[in-house]
């Protein structure tokens, strides 16, 4: 008979009754307390608003599959992404032979068993040494290299995602050597479950009794699976809330978004204050994409601002608020105290809407939504322009355009051309608008000067 048609394992295997009982115990308080979790997250994005107001009038349904199944914008950094994929493909494969493993178990389907458990089993192995890897070079990259774009206010944050998940392959795969060393090292085991079967041979060697086996088993199987609760429950209390956030704005946000902005309400005669001056008047998308920023800082080298040393980092833009709102539970935050202001002028005022951080952000968060209405309250109530904007201002007041020369001058750049000017009421088929800049701007008057010798 081939051997691989009866391949399996017993499920539970040397694990008492009361233990299988605290399992499930334990898996409802993971249950519970991740929704309680999730349902905190969700009070704190809709803020007692109907939550349809977050919905865009088309679901990005493209986006949230590529970063269900492919991670989306997260491989476009090679490094980044081999090692990202390693852990999200690797532990994907075992929660998969998890659900295997407990259909087989708790459901009337003997599915793991045959080619099934072989193919599981091997991927599963293969998927926790990638997991291994990953984390390795995950942590070489953001605790020894230290790039100064990974700067976080919570720098220890991924230390925990890299333990928990470190556990619960090591103690996955002891458990997996002691099962097939206690079982008598069955000949198949060494060909698809090769790490468990070479932990199993180095067991071999152990001069221990059978009892402490049986004892050592029990209790790395609890520890296990206390483990593997609390990553559940975390998942709503950590950073590793990303696993659900990042599909979420993935399907929030629109396609080509970029830098178009969200419109304002000019009236609204009860309106008394415009753009964003307390953190009660945030947007549900704004407040999801403080919970969804993972920090990574993609958004940092890519904008143009910050590589010209501006004082602009799109990264701490949304960290910044995030930090204010956990720090302040529950209170409506004035963002523009005198005393202690979150964000200075000239930070804002360094961004040029270009949108290139939102175009990388691997968790499609909306830095430049955030930063315009942080500048509107900031110049439509209370008045505070950058120095250049103001002189340009009070220029076009008084002379009509932002350099402040006199009207009569706007058509001295066609001095010595003879250049006809269309009369009033009269219709053209084509008309060239010089403007403003190609008519005051010295530098732009040649432009204009050549393209009207085209012409």
């Amino acid at each position: 008979m081939d051997m691989s048609l009866e391949a399996t394992r017993e499920i539970m295997w040397n694990i008492p009754v009361w233990m299988k009982y605290a399992m499930y115990f334990c898996l409802a308080l993971a249950t519970a307390a991740l929704a309680k979790g999730l349902y905190q997250k969700y009070l704190f994005i809709t803020q007692g608003k109907d939550w349809k107001q977050i919905l865009p009038k088309k679901l990005n349904w493209q986006n949230f599959l590529k970063t269900i199944f492919f991670q989306g914008k997260v491989t476009r950094d090679p490094f980044v992404g081999l090692f990202h994929s390693m852990i999200f493909y690797g532990f994907i494969t075992l929660w998969i032979a998890t659900e295997f493993v407990a259909i087989h178990y708790d459901t009337p389907f003997k599915v793991f068993h045959g080619p099934v458990y072989i193919v599981v089993s091997f991927l599963a192995d293969i998927g926790g040494v990638f997991i291994i890897l990953g984390i390795m070079l995950a942590y070489y990259r953001r605790y020894i290299k230290k790039p100064d774009y990974l700067a976080a206010t919570k720098p220890n944050n991924e230390k925990f995602m890299y333990s928990m998940l470190l556990a619960l392959v090591f103690v996955g795969f002891l458990l997996e050597g002691i099962r097939i060393f206690g079982t008598g090292m069955p000949d198949g085991e060494a060909k698809w479950s090769p790490v468990g079967w070479a932990i199993a041979s180095a067991f071999s060697s152990f001069s221990i009794s059978d009892e402490a086996w049986a004892m050592t088993y029990k209790s790395l199987w609890f520890f296990h699976m206390v483990n593997t609760m609390a990553f559940v429950a975390s998942l709503a209390y950590t950073k590793f809330f990303h696993v659900i956030a990042l599909p979420v704005n993935a399907l929030l946000t629109p396609a080509m978004r970029g830098a178009v902005l969200n419109p304002m309400d000019f009236n609204n005669e009860n309106a008394e204050t415009f753009g964003l001056g307390k953190s009660s008047e945030l947007t549900m998308k704004e407040r999801l994409d403080t919970e969804a920023c993972v920090e990574c800082g993609r958004c940092t080298v890519v904008c143009p601002a910050n590589q010209a040393d501006k004082p602009l980092n799109p990264k701490t833009i949304v960290t910044k608020m995030r930090d204010v709102l956990a720090a302040n539970p529950g209170q409506d935050i004035n963002l523009w105290d005198e005393t202690n202001p979150i964000y200075a002028s000239n930070e804002l005022d360094s961004c040029t809407t270009c949108g290139a951080c939102m175009e990388e952000c691997p968790a499609n968060i909306e830095h430049v939504q955030l930063i315009m209405d942080l500048k509107r309250y900031k110049a439509l109530t209370l008045g505070d322009l950058p120095p250049a904007a103001a002189d340009a201002v009070n220029k076009i007041k008084t002379q009509g355009n932002p350099w402040g020369i006199a009207q009569d001058d706007r058509f001295k750049w066609a001095d010595g051309l003879d250049i006809p000017v269309i009369e009033a009421g009269k219709k053209v088929d084509y008309l060239y608008y010089v403007g403003c800049a190609g008519s005051y701007d010295g530098s732009n008057q040649k432009v204009v000067k050549d393209t009207v010798a085209l012409l």
